[in-house]
């Protein structure tokens, strides 16, 4: 009978299985068992408040087998405008202390929006050596003064060496979020060779100017935005153009050429916005040239890329998301040229201010997929284009004023012709 009631304490989320445990002395070694049982826990939505208390989280862990392999504690934000920051909430030393020493078969650790105390973090050595994800996002890294980043980065060093399963490593904050904390060269030389899925991006604690620590990795993913990394030392992706699909290279203001980056034939997501100077024609052509499984590709910002260059993004017809904002020589040339990508269904042409309402309507009416549209900032745009449009994407984002739209519809079938053929004039009886 036992075992029947597991198997229905097994669908019941934390909260429940904590009321259970007041109902009676049996219930609560069947919702005991349960807990131990339990493989993945999101403390926001399965134990509502419980961020907010270090203590319940504590119990919560503490509740837990060894069965646990899925951890996220995080917060999420109300307002998108203020996902990318981070929350009010702690995460302390004890909490961490309490996960590491029950999880011993955990995988996966996401911490997301969160301060982390100097304590946390210096537990983070203590994690398994098992795990494979490893991902802080837009969390507050407790550290104000140079000692504790050099306690800090020895925590994080031991952790990456002996985590030698690690498939996905994500640091990722905005500007100052993560205070004296430096992520330098020397320490990502411990990054072991399993992983797969690299993000660093943590703001002004980025201290490297070169990539020579992803050597000997077979990376499918790397996302470096907002990096000082030279041109340079982008010849050292070559040897993973094989393997790696996805390169996020944004913001990147140490990066005047991007020619190298035509060698990676199967990238299949680009990411190179950002205003820099200095850019010539020949990185895109490149890139173009050898990019041709490119499914994903931002140029925003890039506004040295002439209009022969930006035209000839139309040899890339696998696209189906480009953004090319604020790219001032878009014009209508290019625009047309667009026509030819057949598969493109996300588009932003933000403050291209050369694009007449010619190069809009032909792009509207040459894109049969095209389900967003972004027009920001181009006067010639007006809703009443799209009454001379067949189809036209879902959702439009411009500055356009509201204006009612006459659109044509072909007429319903009445009971009368429905089915019937519609026979020409030569062939109708007298």
């Amino acid at each position: 009978m036992d075992d029947i009631w597991l198997h229905v304490f097994a669908h019941l989320n934390i909260q429940d299985l904590h009321s259970c445990e007041a109902v009676s002395r049996q219930w609560r070694v069947l919702a005991e068992k349960s807990l131990r049982r339990i493989k993945s826990i999101d403390i926001e939505k399965d134990c509502e408040g419980c961020v907010e208390e270090s203590s319940k989280m504590c119990k919560i862990f503490a509740k837990c087998g060894n069965s646990l392999s899925s951890v996220r504690v995080g917060v999420t934000s109300s307002n998108k405008r203020y996902e990318n920051f981070t929350s009010g909430k702690h995460l302390t030393k004890a909490v961490m202390q309490m996960l590491c020493g029950r999880a011993k078969r955990l995988k996966k650790l996401h911490l997301e929006r969160v301060i982390l105390t100097f304590g946390a973090i210096e537990c983070l050595s203590e994690l398994p050596e098992c795990l494979e994800e490893l991902c802080i996002r837009y969390c507050n890294m407790y550290c104000v003064s140079v000692q504790e980043n050099e306690v800090l980065q020895k925590a994080l060093a031991l952790l990456l060496a002996k985590c030698t399963k690690l498939d996905r490593f994500e640091l990722i904050c905005n500007g100052y979020s993560f205070d004296h904390f430096k992520l330098d060269n020397a320490l990502l030389s411990h990054l072991p060779s399993s992983i797969h899925y690299l993000t660093l991006s943590p703001g002004n604690s980025l201290n490297i100017n070169s990539i020579d620590f992803i050597n000997g990795m077979r990376l499918r993913s790397l996302n470096l935005r907002d990096s000082f990394i030279s041109s340079a030392s982008l010849t050292a992706l070559i040897s993973m153009k094989d393997t790696l699909e996805e390169l996020d290279l944004s913001n990147s203001s140490n990066l005047f050429d991007f020619t190298p980056i035509g060698q990676l034939s199967n990238l299949k997501m680009l990411m190179l916005g950002g205003y820099h100077e200095g850019i010539e024609d020949q990185s895109l052509f490149s890139i173009i040239q050898g990019c041709k499984q490119l499914r994903k590709l931002s140029l925003d910002k890039r506004t040295q890329f002439t209009q022969k260059a930006l035209a000839a993004l139309d040899g890339l017809p696998q696209l189906e998301w480009l953004s090319l904002s604020s790219c001032s020589n878009v014009d209508d040339i290019v625009v047309d040229r667009l026509c030819n990508c057949q598969n493109l269904e996300y588009l932003e042409l933000n403050m291209c201010r050369k694009v007449t309402s010619l190069g809009l309507l032909s792009l509207l009416q040459s894109l049969p997929n095209l389900k967003h549209l972004e027009v920001l900032g181009i006067r010639s745009y007006s809703h009443s284009l799209l009454s001379q449009c067949r189809k036209f994407p879902s959702s439009i984002v411009s500055d356009a004023p509201m204006e009612s739209i006459s659109i044509i519809l072909p007429p319903i079938p009445t009971q009368s012709n429905a089915g019937q053929e519609i026979m020409p004039k030569s062939a109708m009886p007298a």
